[in-house]
């Protein structure tokens, strides 16, 4: 009985010692790494040798972080060797945030591999240090002592920022899917953490919209008759229309106004004799009693002719109104700097006479033009 029982008993002993040193080895195994979550790159540009940004986004894994408690943690984007650096960069070219904190770029050291970055003298909280390595497209960041750095878990972003004027990281000559890879290096683990993601590069990323806007233009007359009525030197006398446009041309529109000739002049001419006219006023002031012809605009600060806005109401029959000749050249009445939905301009001609004045019916004809300047 004892001679089977001590052969039992061994072998018992022998497979506890075996279970013992089989758990012994597998709790002293090391982390194993761990895949990063949610990876994106989000490029300003897709278009072949063309300067872009790069936001780069990723979840570290549970239970890594990145700080410099324990040791320096790194984390490294390897770009396929297509892409290409035409400049060397300075600290503005990167940015870097776990959306909490934004981490200060310490410094940079750039060259071809290998360029890590180191953190002797680096002092502060949240300081990053990065190394560029031209050769192989990898882009180092170290976790430099000082605190303040991102729990594990936790989504960070980083930035490369092309459109700096002192450095520009551009996209591959030709088309296609190029790899990029990022590995997460933590103080307590022995393996990278890692993840990858490709980028699609195209010959040309932009679609250009075009659009037609038609030129529009419209001018109108209130009235194509203005009646002085019957003139008296008690007064003055007016009559007034509008003309108004309605354009989108880009710089707005000029409209003028020119006296047209009945073969002999062009002032307010007698019907009957060819000879007889009331005079052109000569000192912008059209009087009662006194034989002048005019006219004026409403509106204020256009330049020529005179406003009678600035008389006292204006245009009203009264004792005087500002105005000027009509001549057979164009003056300018009136326009805008813009288009305009509908710009309305009053004209007002003024005649007065003395106690010589002819008898009789007297006229003139008036041209008004308006142009776009488109």
């Amino acid at each position: 009985m004892r001679k089977k029982l001590f052969p039992a008993i061994a072998k018992i002993s022998l497979i506890s010692i075996v279970l013992a040193m089989a758990m012994f080895q597998f709790s002293a195994l090391p982390v194993q790494a761990g895949s990063l979550a949610n990876i994106k790159d989000t490029l300003t540009r897709l278009k072949t040798k063309t300067d872009a940004n790069h936001e780069i986004k990723f979840d570290l894994p549970a239970g890594i972080d990145f700080d410099a408690v324990g040791g320096e943690d790194m984390i490294s984007v390897d770009f396929n060797d297509d892409f290409f650096s035409n400049n060397l960069f300075v600290t503005s070219n990167f940015t870097m945030t776990d959306g909490v904190t934004t981490y200060v770029i310490d410094s940079i050291t750039q060259g071809n591999a290998p360029q890590i970055p180191s953190c002797a003298g680096a002092a502060g909280n949240d300081k990053v240090r990065v190394g560029v390595e031209f050769d192989t497209e990898t882009f180092h960041f170290r976790a430099c002592p000082g605190g303040g750095f991102t729990a594990s878990g936790t989504s960070l972003t980083i930035e490369i920022i092309s459109a700096d004027p002192d450095g520009t990281f551009a996209n591959p000559a030709a088309s296609g899917s190029y790899l990029t890879a990022i590995a997460v290096r933590d103080e307590g683990v022995n393996s990278a953490h890692s993840g990858s993601f490709a980028l699609g590069i195209v010959d040309d990323d932009q679609v250009i919209i075009t659009a037609t806007v038609d030129p529009t233009f419209t001018f109108a007359l209130s009235s194509n008759t203005c009646a002085l009525g019957t003139l008296t030197t008690a007064n003055v006398k007016t009559c007034t229309y509008t003309s108004t446009v309605a354009t989108n041309a880009t710089s707005g529109y000029v409209a003028t106004i020119r006296a047209e000739s009945d073969g002999t002049n062009i002032n307010l001419n007698n019907d009957a004799n060819a000879g007889i006219w009331i005079n052109n006023v000569a000192d912008f002031n059209i009087t009662a009693g006194s034989e002048e012809y005019g006219f004026a605009i409403k509106s204020i600060g256009f330049g020529l002719p005179p406003s009678f806005d600035s008389d006292d109401g204006g245009c009203n029959n009264d004792a005087g109104e500002p105005g000027q000749a009509l001549t057979a050249s164009p003056v300018t009445y009136a326009g805008t700097a813009g288009p305009t939905a509908g710009h309305v301009e009053t004209i007002c001609h003024i005649a007065g006479i003395s106690a010589t004045s002819e008898a009789g019916t007297y006229t003139q004809v008036v041209t008004l033009i308006a142009t776009g300047r488109f």
